[in-house]
């Protein structure tokens, strides 16, 4: 324990206000590791604070990176418990929403979870990948075929018409942002992934979600009006010979 650190204060962002305070200090603990081999050092104090707005009890950790032969460092914070995403509950109804309309097996389910759960840990790198791959799935959920590349799957929802060009506009930084942590290093911050996330999940809602519903609204009232309805998988190919106009039957001469 620092007894230094005792009666004293450190800012720490309350799990259940959700702001950032001067807490009180209930209790703190530091340690040094070296890593000569490696040649950096890390530096981590571990704070167990009380929230003076709504007493809440939390623990905080403090992380100081340096390297030695560079000088350059790095500051990590961590809150436990951890505070939730404010995605979450939207990605849990999505996912409800999916289930109820018969995509229970579908493996975009699972990995809307693993989202989730790297967007309350800050792996903003790995959401991103998530999110690219998520986009990959829905493409090849609306038109139906495997086997063509990321690339292939986005143009063919533009051209069967699932994906207006303004839709693409507005698809194409998300897709880039994933690009970016798979090829580039690149590292998103908080807010690039939850706007992409946003973008994502209102791809589901609509192109999926609503249109199932839709469909099953529309066969529901044609059926009780007794309309036959089809879709475009129920449509069977009609051979050539069958579109074409009989001849006529010759007239018998007098």
């Amino acid at each position: 324990m620092n007894n230094n650190q005792i009666n004293k204060q450190e800012i720490g962002c309350c799990n259940k206000c959700k702001e950032s305070f001067k807490c009180d200090i209930l209790f703190s603990f530091s340690r040094n590791i070296e890593h000569v081999d490696y040649e950096y050092s890390l530096s981590r104090t571990y704070f167990i604070l009380k929230c003076p707005n709504c007493t809440n009890i939390f623990f905080k950790r403090l992380s100081e990176f340096i390297t030695t032969d560079t000088n350059d460092d790095g500051t990590y914070v961590d809150i436990y418990p951890q505070q939730a995403n404010e995605l979450r509950e939207i990605i849990h109804n999505i996912c409800v929403m999916l289930v109820k309309n018969g995509h229970r097996k579908w493996a975009l389910i699972q990995l809307l979870h693993e989202l989730n759960n790297a967007l309350d840990n800050r792996a903003y790198m790995l959401a991103s990948m998530g999110i690219r791959t998520s986009i990959d799935m829905i493409c090849r959920k609306l038109i139906g075929i495997n086997g063509y590349s990321f690339k292939q799957n986005i143009e063919k929802c533009r051209t069967n018409g699932f994906l207006s060009q303004s839709q693409l506009d507005i698809l194409k930084p998300v897709i880039e942002l994933g690009h970016g942590s798979v090829h580039r290093d690149y590292k998103p911050d908080e807010s690039e992934v939850k706007i992409a996330m946003k973008v994502v999940l209102n791809l589901i809602e609509t192109h999926i979600i609503h249109a199932n519903v839709i469909k099953s609204v529309l066969r529901k009232h044609l059926r009780e009006n007794s309309i036959p309805f089809k879709t475009i998988t129920d449509r069977k190919v009609v051979k050539n010979s069958e579109l074409s106009t009989p001849a006529p039957k010759a007239i018998p001469q007098n």
